[in-house]
This record gives structure tokens, C-alpha cells and sequence, in this order.
């Protein structure tokens, strides 16, 4: 069991080589800040810091500077309502986690093996800055609100910030607030995001705001999928135009997340329909130069397929979209 009176008052207690195999609390303990260094914990829980004088120099007021966590493998971290800051370096999570806090979170070179929550605390603004973190379970943030690093009045505050974050799973956006100034760097995005419309638009226009536009179209993607999935939970005589456009364009590129989808379904088509002019006029016999000719939907001389106009047209109808989806899925990754 932890030992808290071990813990010196003053700035910065270091506690290092301390072993812990039971649960660990910590409560009231008189300091303004908290270092933990070399440990293993079975569970954190009830963790809380009071507020004592500033140090000489400072006039008025009280400081409350919080937790350092270094080299410490939590098998369960479980912390509700905190209202310090928290800092994990080089950290390694094997149980569920669940934060619930209205403080900056910083985290660098740290690893999540199991399933994760960040949970904001009164619908108050907080920082978080993840660095060389990596998930390999399902994560999510929930009534998270990150303000900008600068507010009205000038006071800067840590930047929010996502460099060299790695999520393997399942990541869960609900009513979260991004600002502006977030710094997103080399962030390995799962394939499966559940947000709402409204906060993939919001990080559409961050992304854009800091001319990062792959990432941009990214969230533009998602954005319209979001869109389609409100459209299928309405009654189906409702909105039919929207339902048809967004769902063959979700079939076809997903929202212009892959370019190899369109690519396909234009040479599925091509090989159907020249299969369709070669029943229908005998004379139509197969070689790879007028398939070709067929296929390319650049090719308006219908001269060689008079006979089958109708099945040359029909496939320029569906193949020409298809072609305009393929070069905005390429441009988007390229942004070309």
C-alpha cells in the first residue's frame, strides 16, 4: 500500500523507487505538486491536491500545480472530477482508464493497451497535449472542451496539442470542441470515427485554418458519411434525392476516401456493358483495342458500336461520374 507519509511538502516531492502492488489513493495531501517516478500500481483512484501559499516572492493567491507521473505502469486508473493538472511521461497503461478532468493533461511517450476515456468535467475548458502516444484500444473523448492557447485577454495557456498519436481502434468523438490553434501532427487516424456532422466539420475547418488540407478532405469525407447516416434514419419517402446522390457516392468512393473503388466499378462496368454490345451485335467481336476504345470515357466517337448506340451511351452515363469521382479521391490525397 502507498505510503503518504513519504510524500515531502514543498515544490515538487520526488518519490522514486517506491514499489506499490495494492491500490493507490492519495487525498488532501499539503504540496503543490506531486512527483512519482519508478512505480507499479494496481489502481489510482481519489487522487486530490489542496491549494497552499505561493512561494516567496508572490503576493495573494494560492498555487495548485499537480501530478507527475514518470516510468509507472498502471494496471487501472480510474479519476473523476480533478481539478489539477496531470502529467504522464513514459508511462504504460495495461487496465481501462477513465479521466474525468477540467485541468491540462499532458502525455508523452506513454502507451494505452487498454480501452480509454477522457471525460470533460462541468462543460469547463481544458488543455491536453498528447506526444508519442499510442492506443491500442477503443478511445474516447466525451464533453471535452479544449480552448485556444490564448484567450481575450492575452493569458496563454498550454497548447492543445496531437503529435505522433497512433490510434489502432475505435475512436469516439462526443461533443468535443477543438480550437483553432490545435496542433495536429503525423496522427495515425483509425478507420472507424463515430462523431457527429457538426464536430467533422469543426475539424474540417481547423484542418483548413492550418492549411492542412489532406487532413482536411479527410474530415470532409466523414462529414458527408455523417450526413448519409442522418439520412437513413429518416422515414424513406423523405429526402429520396439526398439518399440516392449521397449513398451510390458512398458506394462508389466512400466520399472520395478511395480511389481504387471508382477505378473498379468503371472497368466492372466497362467489361458489362461491352459484354451486353457484343450480345446484341454479333458482329462485335472482343479485342483488347476496342475494349479499350469502349471503356475510355474520353472517347465520344461511337462509330464502331452504331449498332449498340444505346449500350455505348448508357455506359458514358454511369462511367463518366465514376471518372470525376476518381480524380477528386486522387486530388484529395494528393491535393494535386
Amino acid at each position: 500500500m502507498f505510503d503518504e507519509s513519504k510524500v515531502e511538502t514543498g515544490d515538487w516531492a520526488n518519490l522514486s523507487e517506491i514499489g506499490c502492488s495494492e491500490d493507490f489513493g492519495l487525498s488532501g495531501v499539503p504540496c503543490t505538486g506531486i512527483k512519482i517516478k519508478n512505480n507499479i500500481f494496481t489502481a489510482i483512484s481519489d487522487l486530490e491536491l489542496i491549494k497552499v501559499p505561493l512561494n516567496e516572492g508572490r503576493k495573494n493567491g494560492s498555487r495548485q500545480s499537480g501530478v507527475v507521473f514518470e516510468n509507472c505502469l498502471f494496471k487501472g486508473f480510474t479519476l473523476d472530477k480533478i481539478d489539477f493538472n496531470l502529467k504522464f511521461i513514459d508511462c504504460e497503461f495495461k487496465g481501462n482508464v477513465q479521466l474525468e478532468t477540467a485541468k491540462a493533461v499532458s502525455i508523452s511517450d506513454s502507451a494505452f493497451k487498454s480501452i480509454v476515456k477522457f471525460k470533460g468535467l462541468d462543460s469547463r475548458y481544458s488543455q491536453i497535449d498528447l506526444t508519442n502516444v499510442t492506443f491500442y484500444e477503443n478511445v474516447k473523448f466525451e464533453d471535452y472542451l479544449l480552448e485556444d492557447s490564448e484567450d481575450t485577454r492575452g493569458h496563454t495557456r498550454i497548447k492543445s496539442a496531437f503529435r505522433d498519436v497512433a490510434f489502432h481502434k475505435k475512436l469516439t468523438l462526443n461533443n468535443v470542441l477543438f480550437p483553432m490553434d490545435i496542433v495536429f501532427e503525423a496522427v495515425s487516424l483509425p478507420k472507424r470515427i463515430e462523431s457527429d456532422r457538426s464536430t467533422f466539420k469543426r475539424l474540417k475547418r481547423v484542418m483548413e485554418h492550418q492549411h492542412n488540407f489532406i487532413d482536411a478532405a479527410f474530415f470532409h469525407s466523414l462529414e458527408l458519411n455523417a450526413y448519409r447516416e442522418e439520412l437513413n434514419n429518416k422515414k424513406w419517402f423523405e429526402a429520396v434525392e439526398d439518399k440516392v446522390i449521397f449513398g451510390l457516392n458512398w458506394y462508389a468512393s466512400k466520399f472520395s476516401l478511395s480511389w481504387a473503388l471508382p477505378f473498379f466499378w468503371i472497368v466492372v462496368l466497362s467489361v458489362i456493358f461491352y459484354s451486353a454490345a457484343m450480345c446484341c451485335d454479333s458482329e462485335i467481336a472482343f479485342s483488347c483495342n476496342a475494349f479499350f476504345q469502349f471503356m475510355n470515357p474520353f472517347s465520344w466517337n461511337s462509330k464502331a458500336f452504331d449498332s449498340v448506340y444505346t449500350v455505348w451511351f448508357l455506359h458514358k452515363l454511369f462511367v463518366v461520374p465514376l471518372v470525376y469521382l476518381l480524380i477528386i479521391a486522387i486530388k484529395r490525397k494528393t491535393k494535386l
